[in-house]
C-alpha cells in the first residue's frame, strides 16, 4: 500500500515527540478516519527515520470519545510498528472510554494498556531491561511473551498448512 504524497492542509495531526528512545503520541483531537490514516503513516515514518526508537506510547488521555473502528485503527498502528520492531502501549484511557469499549465487545486484549503516561513509559523500560529467566521476568515482559504466544496460535490456526496433516 503506497502511502499518500499529502493530505488536505486542514487534516489535523497527531503531536509525536521521542522521548528515552520512545516514540510518544498525544492524541487530543478528534479520530475521523483522513486523521488516523495520516497518524498511521506520521508514526510509520518516524519509526522508519528514527532507528533508535524503540517503543511507541499512544496517549488517549485527551480523548472523550472512541469508537470501536478508532481504537482498532489505532491498535493496527501498534501492529504495524511491532512489525517493525518497536514494542507498543496504549496509556491514559479514559473510564467512559474503556466502558464504551467494552460495551461494544471490542478485543481490548490486543496491546498493552497502562494507566498513564509515565506507567507506559516505565512499562517500556523496563521491556529494554537485560533478558532474566522466564521465572524471574518483570510482570510486563510476562505479558508480552503471552501475547507473542498468542499470536502464534491465532497465526497457526488461521493458517492449516502449518498443521498435522491428516
Amino acid at each position: 500500500m503506497a502511502m499518500p504524497a499529502s493530505y488536505a492542509p486542514e487534516t489535523p495531526r497527531v503531536t509525536l515527540q521521542t522521548c528515552a528512545g520512545c516514540l510518544v503520541a498525544l492524541v487530543q483531537i478528534d479520530l475521523y478516519s483522513t486523521t488516523l490514516d495520516r497518524f498511521r503513516d506520521d508514526v510509520l515514518a518516524a519509526v522508519a527515520a528514527e532507528g533508535r526508537i524503540h517503543g511507541l506510547l499512544i496517549d488517549l488521555s485527551g480523548v472523550a470519545i472512541l469508537d470501536a473502528y478508532a481504537y482498532n485503527r489505532l491498535c493496527d498502528v501498534l501492529t504495524m510498528a511491532r512489525v517493525m520492531g518497536v514494542a507498543g502501549v496504549l496509556t491514559g484511557i479514559r473510564p467512559g472510554v474503556a466502558w464504551t469499549l467494552v460495551d461494544l465487545e471490542v478485543d481490548v486484549r490486543r496491546h498493552p494498556t497502562r494507566a498513564s503516561l509515565d506507567d507506559g513509559m516505565d512499562f517500556l523500560a523496563a521491556l529494554r531491561q537485560p533478558q532474566v529467566g522466564a521465572d524471574e521476568a518483570p510482570e510486563e515482559e510476562r505479558e508480552l511473551r503471552a501475547q507473542d504466544d498468542t499470536d502464534a496460535a491465532v497465526a497457526k490456526a488461521l493458517n492449516p498448512t502449518t498443521g498435522p496433516r491428516g
